[in-house]
């Protein structure tokens, strides 16, 4: 079975950039000046296009994230979280952060995502993560990215580094998706 993902925005982007206010309500857009809040939503999508998993990317705060002019520093759970095994499956707080003109893409067979952060990168660096997914309680879903894993590089728009190593994987076999 072949699955599909996504990702939303949920945001204050160009959509509504420069438009009058006649052209806004001609066109049925939001007169709100900003959104309620800004997230990302990752998708998983069956073979006809049905959602059958969504979740809110989130930041784990497992290190500082941002710059000098604004930041989120470390936060750690006050009870953390254990997983079966008895062992600590997570000590860290996790936040809804915007992922400005997010893109999804895949290295050495991890999903990652490029994206912009303005007021904590600065509107000239993109900023790059793995994501995390975990299934919790059956079938709810959990994402979210590293603050500790966060990868930034100056200048440019829509861009992904990957590394020149290769990806040491098992061949496909083609017959598999007929």
């Amino acid at each position: 079975e072949n699955y599909y993902l996504g990702l939303l925005l949920f945001g204050d982007s160009q959509c509504r950039w420069n438009l009058s206010k006649d052209e806004l309500e001609e066109k049925h857009f939001s007169l709100l000046e900003s959104p309620p809040n800004k997230r990302s939503m990752l998708v998983i999508l069956n073979e006809t296009l049905d959602v059958i998993g969504s979740t809110v990317l989130k930041l784990e705060h497992d290190a500082k994230w941002g710059t000098k002019r604004k930041r989120f520093d470390v936060k750690k759970k006050e009870i953390p979280e254990f997983g079966q095994d008895g062992i600590i499956s997570n000590e860290f707080e996790r936040s809804i952060v915007e992922l400005d003109d997010a893109r999804l893409f895949f290295h050495n067979g991890q999903l990652n995502v490029l994206y912009r952060n303005g007021p904590y990168y600065g509107y000239d660096k993109q900023v790059q993560n793995p994501i995390h997914i975990k299934s919790t309680n059956g079938n709810t879903l959990e994402a979210y990215i590293k603050a500790s894993e966060t990868f930034t590089i100056c200048c440019g728009r829509n861009i992904a580094f990957i590394s020149e190593l290769p990806y040491k994987h098992k061949p496909v076999d083609p017959s598999h998706n007929r």
